[in-house]
């Protein structure tokens, strides 16, 4: 942004944050887990999300790691 008059090319508007709608990697292990269980693999799984595998592998790791926190998490609010 060098010219402080620049504006958007005409027509130009915002995409749509509800399209990549942020989830908490909890729900989305949640939803894995569901879907696994039906028979769905991993691939599967992050297409029927509206993820890649990366991110899907991505949280479910944050979910683990949240998921093994809890206790100390709990002890440090008490």
């Amino acid at each position: 942004m060098d010219d402080p008059d620049a504006k958007p090319a005409e027509g130009w508007q915002r995409p749509d944050r509800d399209n990549r709608r942020w989830r908490p990697a909890a729900e989305v292990a949640e939803d894995v887990a569901d879907l696994e269980r039906q028979g769905e693999s991993r691939e599967q799984v992050a297409v029927r999300l509206g993820m890649d595998r990366k991110s899907l592998e991505r949280a479910l790791m944050r979910a683990a790691q949240y998921k093994s926190r809890q206790p100390e998490l709990i002890a440090e609010a008490g």
